[in-house]
């Protein structure tokens, strides 16, 4: 089987790509936290109509939502939510959280995070060797390619608790430690978050590491 390629999130103004990934922004309506009581975050919306990722997902003409709530410990776990595309809707079916921390107000994340176009880089050999040095400090958004685990894949149930069927990879995130993004201190702590979709249910499951 072909290895996939894997690209980063770049905020530099992408005037040649025509499709609309975009960073923050709330054109998905997502649940609300069941620990903190705030509306999930919708981090990353990518747009299917890019044919790296539409021959992936098996999906066009459509856009999809990477969400998680960023203030709490809600990201710690697992969390799983069904895809309304029709109604650009988020519904949370569960999430695992056993810990019920919240983050100081002060600290928080604002929601909805501040909108911006973003476009996708193809990884050289040399950044993907240096991920785990790199991540978080010259990107922090990876699509696609093969998952990087900070602990062992065994560690992370990639199979969708609906049809039991083998997710499809999407992203990872992680906090931006070096203000990539100026003027905005996108931070949620030491965590790892992979996203992994199912086309079979159109679902999600969002889960988290910590370094």
């Amino acid at each position: 089987m072909k290895k996939l390629c894997e690209y980063k999130v770049s905020f530099k103004p992408n005037t040649s790509s025509s499709y609309r990934h975009v960073f923050g922004g709330r054109e998905w309506k997502t649940p609300k936290c069941c620990n903190c009581d705030n509306y999930y975050h919708q981090i990353l919306s990518l747009d299917l109509n890019d044919p790296r990722l539409g021959s992936i997902m098996g999906v066009r003409d459509l856009n999809i939502p990477l969400i998680s709530c960023l203030n709490c410990s809600s990201n710690w776990g697992e969390q799983f939510f069904k895809i309304e595309f029709e109604k650009k809707q988020v519904i949370q079916i569960y999430n695992n959280d056993k810990h019920n921390w919240i983050e100081n107000d002060d600290l928080r994340l604002v929601y909805p995070l501040p909108q911006m176009n973003v476009s996708l880089e193809l990884l050289s050999n040399e950044e993907s060797k240096n991920i785990l040095n790199d991540f978080g400090i010259k990107y922090f958004i990876t699509v696609l390619g093969e998952p990087l685990y900070l602990y062992s894949n065994n560690m992370i149930n990639s199979y969708c608790p609906l049809c039991h069927k083998k997710m499809t990879y999407l992203a990872t995130v992680c906090s931006d430690f070096a203000n990539i993004i100026k003027n905005f201190d996108f931070q949620f702590g030491e965590q790892w978050l992979y996203f992994y979709y199912c086309n079979n249910c159109e679902t999600m499951k969002v889960i988290g590491q910590s370094t």
